[in-house]
């Protein structure tokens, strides 16, 4: 369940070669980071200000490796309560599948921590599902300032585990923060187009359905992204293979695909994409966060 670029959001586990290329092809993650800086820094900064207690608890679900935003979120908690001058310290609750990602983000975080020791901070480490770790803290009250979904809330019931957190995690004054893919995202666009290879995909809309359903405050902010795409039309290359898999969830696609079929699939991408100022062929989408609040 590590955290994924939403483009990956039809891979239940999304595999680590198609992470990495979407990751050199793409700027969703600075899309990312623009809405965690620019929005998320503010929200948590006013929390900050009216805690009561002397810790700031924070729970990120599906962290992956930490890569996809928590290191920009130590910073910021860093950074204002540095500037406050008060005795807060930072709790980091951590929750991934992956045992691998996890270990790795543990080891950077520690680094992170002793290079940071003006804030006092402390991690623990859970490897498993969002419903193994409600299960397994049953009895334990914290609760939190911060609840994060870092483009992991993918494969998950999106209503069940929002309303866990309202319910059971998530502290009074405290906030929800989503990443997700906005509605009208390339993967979606294609699929639609080609219902054969159709996976559902949540979006933006899913949560926020959740939170009006359930008459929860939200706001939801939009930033562009763009996917470089030049490499899936030229026929010997690695990435561009990958890619056309990728979209078309089929292995060696170009190989054992027919003429029409992949001539159609190529057609629609030179559709759905343009040639940039750089001479690159991309396509373009938006990034989503969905900040939910509770009161």
């Amino acid at each position: 369940m590590f955290s994924a670029p939403s483009f990956l959001a039809s891979y239940p586990q999304p595999h680590k070669k198609i992470s990495d290329l979407f990751r050199r092809i793409s700027t969703e993650r600075q899309s990312n980071y623009k809405l965690i800086t620019e929005k998320l820094s503010v929200l948590l900064k006013n929390a900050a200000e009216k805690l009561k207690k002397d810790s700031f608890n924070i729970l990120s679900v599906g962290c992956g490796n930490g890569a996809g935003g928590d290191f920009l979120i130590f910073e910021i908690v860093k950074n204002f309560v540095v500037a406050s001058r008060k005795k807060t310290s930072m709790f980091y609750q951590a929750i991934e599948e992956d045992a691998a990602e996890l270990r790795f983000f543990k080891e950077s975080a520690d680094s992170w921590s002793s290079e940071n020791r003006q804030l006092n901070s402390s991690f623990r480490w859970f490897v498993g599902s969002w419903q193994e770790f409600q299960t397994e803290t049953k009895s334990d009250s914290t609760k939190f300032q911060l609840i994060h979904f870092i483009h992991s809330i993918y494969n998950m019931d999106v209503e069940n585990t929002l309303c866990d957190c309202i319910k059971n995690k998530l502290a009074k004054g405290g906030l929800i923060f989503c990443l997700v893919a906005d509605p009208d995202n390339p993967l979606k666009r294609f699929y639609e187009a080609h219902p054969s290879f159709h996976t559902p995909i949540i979006s933006s809309e899913d949560v926020v359905s959740v939170a009006s359903k359930n008459g929860w405050k939200y706001d939801c902010f939009q930033v562009p992204y763009q996917i470089d795409l030049t490499e899936m039309f030229k026929e010997s290359s690695a990435d561009g293979k990958l890619l056309m898999d990728f979209f078309t969830k089929t292995k060696e696609y170009r190989s054992v695909a027919e003429k029409s079929e992949l001539e159609q699939v190529e057609k629609y991408w030179l559709n759905d994409s343009k040639v940039a100022d750089d001479g690159k062929r991309k396509t373009f989408g938006k990034v989503c966060a969905v900040i939910i609040y509770k009161f």
